[in-house]
């Protein structure tokens, strides 16, 4: 952050991945300290859903610039910290079928690099039934709604490469 100009110790500033989405509406939140954000996080498409008590990992962090003094960025995402809830989403393994094995292999967590993850045919499986790509617990399929992006619920035309194309008696629909 030091080589963003004219950054001030009030700024707003947010740690977080790439597929980790955050809603606008959480820059008007009025926060003393930093907290993380419990964004709803999607595998394998928009259309499954990880359940909210299955969705514990690391989670991206708003903060104040001036909060950085003190921690690293990943630092503050790994402590304990008031948690927002719906501030965003997390869209992870999207186009699996190209790009699931090379993130696995990628992936810091090596624990899961093991074959079973990166065989085609299973991600498949795990696709076509709505099971995470660690095979861990069920998703819950969701339609589009006003819970997700903006972007998402106008432009359908748009993100239908991005949704769920299999057997919809597979899905478990809330």
């Amino acid at each position: 952050l030091a080589l963003v100009p004219d950054i001030h110790e009030d700024d707003i500033v947010f740690m977080s991945d790439v597929d980790e989405i955050w809603n606008k509406v959480i820059l008007s939140y009025d926060f003393s300290c930093p907290v993380k954000l419990n964004m709803t996080q999607y595998f394998w498409n928009l259309n499954w859903q990880v359940p909210n008590h299955c969705n514990r990992g690391s989670r991206p962090v708003r903060a104040r610039y001036s909060d950085l003094h003190e921690n690293r960025p990943q630092e503050l995402r790994a402590k304990n910290m008031q948690l927002v809830g719906r501030p965003g989403w997390h869209f992870s393994f999207l186009n699996p079928l190209d790009l699931g094995k090379t993130k696995i292999e990628a992936f810091a967590h090596t624990e899961y690099d093991k074959p079973d993850y990166k065989d085609i045919a299973r991600i498949r499986y795990r696709i076509e039934y709505g099971i995470d790509p660690f095979s861990r617990f069920p998703l819950k399929f969701r339609n589009i709604d006003w819970t997700y992006p903006e972007f998402v619920q106008a432009h359908p035309e748009e993100i239908d490469h991005l949704l769920y194309k299999g057997n919809a008696f597979n899905a478990r629909v809330d």
